[in-house]
């Protein structure tokens, strides 16, 4: 058995559909429920720890803890999902489990280049703009303010960092310590891919993860496609990225009920106006076989508010979803599908399906007659996904 050990619910979703891709049988589990997973059962474990938003003494323990499990479960192989633009305690966790591995080094790789994601001269850039001028720089919880990748891993850790570039001799890389990894190309991944030795902890984000399957000889096989029942369909949109400020627009254009959750939900009518929404929700997906559930189009700098609403945005989907014959539950962002999981009681899903890039289809163990797809909220929906009701891409 391999393993994943992912930072937040969509990270261990995406690497899972890889792992499905290149032949493996992937399942999805939350670190508590980890002791519950039998030895034999699948091919590749991928471990939601839920660190994103932790302190990094926090994340730090809980990851080290998720490692020894895996290791005195004879898991022959341990990969690091981290955020592609670093966001979270990605120091900490990596030499974390680096320690509880016992492995003297960590090659960090963050870098998409398919996507545009690249990190060239000690910089991260997306489509050739630096980090902190896109859409990242508003993230409620991380704000990317820089693009230096030395100092979005931050200063604090216990062991040396050094930037390289890839193409050099490979025995002249550091022996100990984290390896940060630049990549402007796939290429560059492959290379990346074959310096990781039995001594080295690979890290980064999901394509430097499919290399270094391929390096270990796996093959590529099933490719992404649609794979879903169909049925009505409900999206929940707890993301303000640009993404899905425009999917939001454009399913309000195409006619699909559009119920926004916003700051009116404060106060003594909360409860109020929540069963009323949940009563709006109800006859919408009735009268139409898909409805969109979203926040405010904008950035909430007040991260306790941010949380507060996305709480209750996923408390009126989680009451529908039970309420109503919802067979497809589609979800942005990875902090809301880790919240609608927890409320729903579903810790252990299987990996079904891989719909588009970063978009993949999770079946819920112990509940066949619903499919869970999740994507980060900065991706967009992949065109066969909002072309079964008549969406057009965006």
């Amino acid at each position: 058995m391999m393993a994943v050990i992912a930072d937040d619910f969509t990270g261990a979703a995406e690497l899972g559909a890889i792992g499905r891709r290149h032949g493996l049988r992937a399942e999805l589990v939350h670190f508590s429920a980890l002791r519950e997973l039998a030895r034999t059962e699948v091919g590749l474990v991928c471990v939601d720890t839920d660190t994103r938003n932790c302190r990094p003494a926090v994340a730090a323990q809980r990851v080290a803890a998720v490692a020894r499990v895996l290791r005195k479960r004879n898991v022959t192989h341990i990969y690091k999902k981290v955020d592609s633009v670093l966001r979270g305690p990605v120091r900490a966790e990596v030499e974390a489990i680096q320690r509880a591995l016992g492995l003297r080094r960590v090659v960090l790789v963050p870098a998409n280049p398919s996507a545009g994601r690249v990190v060239v001269g000690g910089r991260y850039l997306i489509q050739g703009t630096p980090l902190n001028e896109t859409d990242f720089r508003h993230d409620p919880a991380h704000p990317r303010r820089t693009a230096s990748v030395a100092e979005l891993l931050g200063p604090r850790g216990r062991g040396l960092i050094e930037i390289r570039s890839p193409g050099a001799n490979a025995g002249e890389l550091p022996a100990v310590g984290i390896i940060l990894g630049e990549a402007a190309r796939v290429a560059d991944l492959r290379w990346w891919a074959r310096a990781v030795d039995g001594n080295t902890l690979p890290a980064g984000a999901a394509e430097f993860f499919g290399a270094w399957l391929r390096a270990l000889g796996f093959r590529q096989g099933l490719r992404a496609g649609n794979g879903l029942p169909g049925g009505r369909e409900v999206f929940v949109c707890g993301s303000a990225s640009a993404a899905t400020r425009e999917f939001v627009e454009v399913a309000r254009e195409a006619g699909v009920p559009v119920m926004i959750w916003s700051g009116d939900s404060e106060g003594r009518g909360a409860m109020g106006l929540g069963v009323r929404r949940l009563r709006e929700a109800e006859t919408a997906l009735r009268q139409h076989e898909r409805i969109v559930l979203a926040l405010p189009g904008v950035a909430i700098g007040d991260r306790r508010c941010a949380r507060r609403l996305m709480t209750r945005l996923v408390g009126l989907a989680a009451a529908l979803i039970r309420r109503a014959e919802v067979t497809q539950i589609f979800v942005e962002g990875g902090e809301t599908a880790a919240a609608l999981a927890a409320r729903l009681g579903w810790k252990r899903l299987q990996v079904v399906a891989e719909v588009g890039p970063g978009a993949v289809a999770l079946a819920p163990l112990g509940d066949g007659s619903r499919v869970l797809v999740v994507k980060p909220g900065s991706y967009r929906w992949p065109a066969g996904v909002l072309r079964q009701r008549g969406c057009k891409a965006v």
